[in-house]
């Protein structure tokens, strides 16, 4: 077993998926939909509602002269 342990390659902590989640991340904090498009994937209906619900708050605010 520590034979096959030592054959596995390591992982790379330069390798791009490592990076992948931390940009999609800030991404569906602006827009939760454009991870799954960037994909070319239908978003979640979560998604879709997290959207709704953040250009509603957008507009609230906007009414407001917050924003």
């Amino acid at each position: 077993m520590d034979k096959k342990i030592e054959r596995s390659p390591k992982p790379d902590s330069s390798h791009h998926h490592n990076f992948d989640s931390q940009r999609e991340a800030e991404l569906s904090k602006q827009n939760p939909i454009k991870p799954a498009m960037l994909h070319g994937n239908k978003p979640s209906k979560g998604a879709q509602i997290d959207r709704e619900l953040h250009l509603e708050d957008e507009q609230r605010l906007r009414e407001k002269g917050i924003k």
